[in-house]
């Protein structure tokens, strides 16, 4: 399944610990949205509905000082 990464932020910290990225992407076969949040190295996927949806769990995941967007990856296989 081919899913195209939509956005990409980062929490700016370097350490393993501290280091949160979130990633919002799009499988257009199914029509899904998908936001991945890894902390610490462990990773939590959410399926959202629509893009509407998956902003807004990014919206309330990358809230507070820090955040930045980075350029995101073309398609994810």
């Amino acid at each position: 399944m081919e899913m195209t990464t939509l956005g990409h932020w980062w929490n700016g910290k370097l350490t393993e610990f501290e280091r949160v990225e979130v990633f919002v992407r799009h499988n257009p076969a199914g029509g899904l949205y998908e936001v991945q949040a890894t902390v610490a190295g462990r990773d939590r996927l959410v399926e959202c509905l629509s893009r509407a949806r998956a902003d807004n769990l990014v919206a309330l995941l990358t809230a507070g000082p820090g955040w930045v967007r980075l350029e995101p990856a073309a398609v994810v296989a």
